[in-house]
């Protein structure tokens, strides 16, 4: 997606993500978790925070409320505004909610999600 494409999604978000120190940290924290760990654990709680997203964001790429790139955001610290997927965990506290939710995602999900 272009750089014009991102923008004008932003723009067109209920309620835009504000542009600041704080969030553009929040997006390099969130690409560099994309593109440097190499933990599956990492690449498999972003893939079930995918998954859970609202339809209408995850088919258009973006999130409807604040314009955010929707694979970026699932790599990224804060749960989503509209409550469709938790905040980021630890490892231990990733393999603890996974257990008590009951959550077994394939390999292949999560390997095809990190490479896309």
């Amino acid at each position: 997606m272009s750089l014009i494409q991102k923008y004008k999604n932003w723009k067109s978000a209920k309620n835009p993500a504000k542009i600041s120190l704080k969030n553009a940290w929040r997006v390099i924290r969130a690409y560099l978790r994309m593109f440097f760990l190499k933990d599956y654990w990492v690449h498999e709680q972003a893939f079930y925070r995918h998954s859970q997203m609202n339809y209408e964001c995850k088919k258009n790429s973006f999130c409807s409320q604040c314009g955010c790139d929707t694979k970026g955001l699932s790599y990224e610290n804060s749960s989503c505004e509209k409550r469709c997927y938790p905040g980021w965990m630890n490892e231990k506290l990733w393999n603890s909610y996974k257990i008590l939710k009951g959550i077994n995602i394939p390999i292949e999900d999560v390997l095809n999600y990190k490479t896309n």
